[in-house]
């Protein structure tokens, strides 16, 4: 059989004729089945208005049936499953069908002749898929500055090789025709209109999108130095009224100057410096008594920011200079409202048992809430796949007991406000990622080399830092080696199958970007139901310098099932981790693995989880309606890049004012009096959800 365009095969397997029964009269005998055929492209002649990039036209051709069969009509069975199909019906003369399947989807066809004594046997059953592909966003990127990597959104399940061009790239910009990812630094400034074209050899889609090239000082990623020279954080005070100074300039960083220098949002004096000049900047504050946050930003004059924050705390007699006052652990003001000691803050989530857990498990997540205004309350929720799911709305418990149902990777999230929020939307977020096996999982496998006296590890490794750095063999396309890594649990690492098969040993080395004590790993099989490529018998290294391993710290023979498996051993100290497949649970010469993973003795790499700083403004509040104000958000840890999501309140009503993308400061220029609360969400590059990881929001007034 074969399945052409324009007299390419896509597919060719030879087959022997099949037994067909067909009824003459009262006797039913036994006849070959004929030969069939599908094609697709000008060899059976696609209409020109399907021959576009967009278009997903395929026709199904057979030979006819012999004229002695008395053949009066043809059944065409096209479905998205074996033989499970919607059926149309073809007139004796005509040996075609055309049809439109979907994008993206495995499509399964199959062709049967009638006559008046019944049906025929379908033929053999074809199986194929053509190209998915998303429209990409418009991009704007600045000219002499290199581009983050473009990684496009195609898929086609039947797993034939994928071919990118393209027109009207930007100079300087340059395409990977077997990946499609796209990279470079643009040379020329201005507009390109750009076409993706992939092809898998059956059809050819394509997308189109626009990439603005600016020129001029746009140019200055980079941002200023701060330095703050008056204060070390930490310390303490007695004196309400502090003189914050320090030093802030762009030379070596861009040398556009400073524009502005701001202390909570309010201008420094001799916060202006031009080029690469330095500015010497000075800003006069009033503590609270406690412990006060206070954050600088320095402004370069393309507009790259530059934020630091510490804390003072002031003690003491000379605290009485400040007008306000406040008990201990939060007291009361004059009007008996309950006093703020700083942000609402969330703390990270902590879980009774760790990741991963059996289906059915009961697992009990705690949170916990500094700052803001008390009482708090808290909203619980879980994500499976893209959607997010309500398990717990609002109320005061800081736990949640989660019983999962079903297996896979999951995130399980808590959104905390305090009492000057009623909306439902949370002052601040954060949330965790939980893997989930089948319940019927088996023990898992422990190697003979590890040592009974093996101490439990007790925290999984995030795998954001991550990176290859040698892999003996991978299938080009969807089933790289990066994706033993990405969280993933529906992609996988597979060796080379289809022009070559190298036989075992298979390996794959990875980078865990910093030092661990590592002291176990866990392998979770691909999880399409097919076992080919399943690891038997593995060696397992841990190494310092990714050159020198030594002998391994785990050999043995993992089991032949689907679920993830955890192998312990004594704990090694290293960067570098080394797995060799030997075999495979049925001979084949294939390793696959839909996700590696270790565990460590609790030691985290160091830019921690995603946090977000307190958000500030070019004014405070009260302004004048009409006035703009610019809000400044900051995040650190988690996985870059970060994207931001700003949002107003007014009444019970939020509206979102910016939408996802990477600009962190948002201006606002208001049209209503009151009061308002300005709001940004933060993600990271571990989530691309419509939620934020964290946030934070603060009151402005509007006169």
């Amino acid at each position: 059989m074969a399945l052409i365009l324009d007299g390419l095969e896509k597919y060719q397997s030879a087959f022997t004729t099949l037994p067909r029964m067909l009824a003459v009269g009262s006797l039913v005998t036994p006849r070959l089945a004929r030969r069939v055929a599908f094609f697709a492209g000008s060899l059976f002649v696609l209409l020109p208005a399907l021959a576009s990039g967009q278009s997903t036209g395929v026709t199904a051709t057979w030979d006819a049936s012999p004229h002695s069969d008395q053949v009066s009509d043809y059944e065409v069975c096209v479905g998205t499953s074996s033989l499970s199909c919607n059926i149309h019906r073809v007139m004796v003369n005509q040996t075609s069908y055309a049809f439109a399947p979907p994008a993206g989807e495995l499509v399964y066809v199959a062709v049967r002749a009638s006559n008046h004594s019944g049906r025929g046997s379908y033929s053999t059953e074809h199986k194929f898929s053509i190209p998915s592909f998303s429209v990409p966003t418009n991009y704007s990127t600045a000219v002499k500055a290199a581009i983050t990597p473009i990684t496009l959104n195609v898929s086609d399940p039947d797993g034939s090789p994928l071919t990118f061009t393209h027109t009207g790239l930007p100079l300087g910009v340059t395409m990977n025709s077997s990946t499609g990812r796209i990279t470079g630094t643009p040379t020329t400034a201005g507009t390109y209109n750009v076409t993706i074209f992939v092809s898998d050899g059956l059809k050819t889609v394509s997308r189109s999108f626009v990439w603005t090239v600016t020129s001029g000082a746009t140019a200055d990623r980079t941002t200023p130095a701060l330095t703050i020279t008056s204060h070390a954080s930490g310390l303490v005070v007695t004196t309400a009224r502090q003189t914050i100074s320090g030093t802030a300039t762009d030379s070596g960083k861009g040398g556009s100057g400073i524009s502005a220098v701001r202390v909570n949002g309010q201008p420094a004096v001799g916060g202006n410096a031009s080029a690469s000049n330095t500015s010497n900047w000075s800003k006069k504050i009033t503590l609270s008594p406690g412990t006060n946050t206070i954050t600088v930003d320095a402004v370069d004059g393309t507009g790259n920011i530059q934020m630091q924050q510490f804390t003072l705390l002031l003690g003491g007699a000379g605290s009485s200079n400040n007008t306000s006052s406040s008990g201990s652990g939060g007291g009361t003001t004059g009007g008996g409202t309950s006093t703020s000691s700083g942000p609402l803050t969330i703390m990270p989530l902590t879980s009774s048992l760790a990741s991963p857990q059996s289906a059915g498990t009961s697992i009990t997540f705690v949170a916990g809430a500094t700052g803001g205004r008390a009482p708090y309350q808290f909203k619980w929720l879980v994500l499976k796949d893209t959607t997010w799911t309500v398990v717990s709305n609002w109320s005061s418990s800081n736990a949640y007991t989660w019983r999962p149902t079903t297996a896979g990777g999951h995130r399980v999230a808590v959104w905390a406000r305090d009492a000057t929020t009623t909306a439902d939307v949370g002052n601040v977020n954060t949330s965790v990622p939980f893997r989930v096996r089948e319940a019927s999982a088996p023990p898992s496998v422990t190697p003979p080399s590890a040592p009974v006296s093996s101490p439990t590890p007790t925290s999984g490794l995030p795998q954001f830092a991550w990176s290859v750095t040698f892999v003996d063999s991978h299938e080009s396309g969807e089933f790289l080696a990066t994706n033993a890594f990405d969280g993933n649990p529906n992609t996988m690492w597979h060796t080379q199958w289809r022009a070559a098969q190298p036989s075992h040993p298979h390996e794959i080395r990875l980078d865990l970007g910093s030092v661990y004590n590592v002291s176990a790993f866990r392998h979770l099989p691909r999880q399409d139901g097919f076992p080919h490529g399943r690891i038997a018998q593995y060696e397992f290294y841990v190494s310092r310098d990714g050159v020198n391993w030594g002998t391994p710290v785990a050999v043995g023979t993992l089991a032949n099932v689907a679920t993830e498996q955890e192998v312990a051993f004594a704990p090694k100290t290293g960067q570098y981790i080394r797995l060799r497949a030997l075999s495979e649970v049925e001979g084949r010469p294939y390793t696959s693995l839909a996700e590696l993973n270790v565990l460590t003795s609790g030691n985290l790499p160091p830019n921690g989880p995603l946090t977000i700083m307190p958000l500030t403004s070019s004014l405070a509040s009260p302004q004048s309606a009409g006035t703009p104000i610019t809000f400044i958000a900051g995040a650190t840890g988690g996985r870059g890049p970060y994207q931001f999501k700003w949002l107003v309140l007014k009444g019970t009503t939020w509206t979102v004012v910016s939408n996802w993308s990477s600009s962190n400061t948002y201006t606002w220029r208001p049209t209503t009096t009151g009061g308002h609360r300005v709001a940004v969400w933060a993600r990271d590059a571990t989530t691309i959800a419509d939620v934020g990881n964290v946030n934070t929001s603060v009151p402005f007034r509007v006169r």
